[in-house]
């Protein structure tokens, strides 16, 4: 397990709200193949479209994974799989694994065949339901995959992100994956975001593999659990504004003090966590430097079972306008600041092509491409994970700007949701 922590610089001018980056770089603990961690168990509820567009050997390749990955799930861990078509079929109710009948839920999944029209939301309310039955307190997640658009039923991503939110509050969270080219990515994509869960699109057919095995990663081969960063200043920095820039699982914040809900991660997993704040010394401070805020990082260490907290103190000098000199920041916190405001722009370019505006979509992403190769450049002191992070994310700008228009669309937007949670893409491993 490495958490670092680290500001983007550590001088401030009296009076004034000063803008300050702060990022906790975090790499989950690796467990070795023979090493059980000590994990709670588990709930997996798939939701599978079976409507007639699934043919062409996409539903046979999804039921295959499934049963695949069926056998990673440990006895105690709770599992079932609900299709559906304009109709719903429970085919395996929710059940711990080691009460099943293991050939009559091989049987179930490989029975599972081709219908009709495509009602999303009558699918998703039913794998609500079914994870709704586990025992009280174990988490769960629904793992939607589809291929088309819904057209049946409630086919407005609000009223279904709605339905993803409300199910957090029950600890059901939801991932979904996107098939081909022709499913609502923005459906998809709403689902993930409200359900606290992951986005995948899986525009060629072989990557729907690639992209189950990554959410089971995340789910089952999960070695740090809980994290959570609570930031606080102290006296004569009350006033001080701070937000969460990563996308979180939940915050709380009030002047002076932020507390956010950052997940899990996966054995081997990296990610870094970045806050802005608006650092605001109320008077000047002969005591140089003086203690600004601390940092608390809380998580469960799931290859020792224990729970950790790590705390680190920040130091600024104050300084009055006269005094106050632009202090030197901090190089992989401004490229990972950059790197967030990209997905921005990314955004931006995705609703551009969705419009038909081709050409002004590629700009965005040429010139997004032009920044981080500047940037990587121009940063002498970027650490080497840093930078291998900005290659990867240079890369798949350069791999975008040659997409067909729907491929631009379908990867942006699992990029964007992917960019701004700082997780890795699935296709090349954490």
């Amino acid at each position: 397990m490495n958490v670092n922590i680290k500001a983007e610089h550590g001088t401030v001018k009296v009076g004034e709200k000063n803008s300050l980056g702060l990022m906790i770089e975090l790499t989950a603990p690796v467990a070795q193949a023979t090493e059980a961690t000590q994990r709670t168990p588990k709930g997996v509820i798939f939701c599978i479209d079976k409507s007639g567009s699934m043919g062409g050997g996409r539903l046979d390749l999804v039921k295959k994974s499934v049963l695949d990955l069926l056998a990673r799930l440990n006895r105690e861990d709770y599992f079932g799989v609900v299709s559906f078509d304009s109709n719903v079929t429970i085919e395996v109710p929710v059940g711990k694994l080691a009460d099943l009948n293991p050939d009559e839920t091989r049987k179930a999944i490989q029975h599972i065949s081709l219908g009709g029209n495509t009602n999303l939301e009558r699918g998703y309310r039913h794998a609500i339901a079914e994870a709704a039955k586990l025992p009280e307190g174990i988490e769960s997640t629904v793992i939607l995959l589809s291929d088309g658009q819904a057209n049946a039923g409630v086919a407005d991503p609000a009223q279904l992100a709605q339905l993803a939110a409300a199910a957090t509050e029950h600890l059901i969270s939801t991932s979904t994956l996107g098939i081909g080219e022709g499913y609502d990515e923005k459906i998809l994509d709403a689902l993930s975001i409200s359900g606290q869960g992951n986005h995948f699109a899986a525009v060629r057919l072989a990557e729907a593999v690639a992209g189950l095995e990554a959410e089971f990663d995340g789910l089952l081969a999960r070695t740090m659990e809980d994290v959570k960063i609570a930031i606080k200043c102290e006296a004569g920095f009350g006033n001080s504004e701070w937000r969460a820039v990563t996308a979180s699982t939940g915050s709380n914040w009030e002047p002076g003090a932020i507390e956010a809900k950052l997940g899990n991660l996966a054995s081997g997993e990296s990610k870094n966590f970045v806050f802005e704040v608006n650092l605001e010394a109320q008077r000047e401070i002969s005591e140089r430097p003086r203690l600004a805020f601390m940092v608390f990082v809380d998580y469960r260490d799931l290859v020792t079972g224990t729970t950790e907290r790590l705390e680190k103190s920040f130091y600024v000098d104050v300084a009055s306008a006269a005094d106050f000199v632009e202090p030197a920041r901090d190089e992989d916190i401004l490229a990972e600041l950059a790197a967030l405001r990209a997905e921005d722009r990314k955004e931006e370019a995705v609703e551009l092509m969705r419009r038909g505006d081709t050409e002004g979509a590629r700009r965005i992403i040429e010139a997004l491409g032009r920044d981080f190769e500047e940037m990587m450049r121009d940063y002498l002191n970027l650490s080497e994970r840093q930078r291998a992070r900005m290659g990867d994310s240079y890369d798949e700008l350069i791999v975008m700007q040659a997409m067909a228009p729907e491929e631009f669309v379908k990867r942006g937007v699992e990029s964007v949701n992917r960019g701004r949670r700082s997780k890795t893409d699935g296709r090349k491993g954490r």
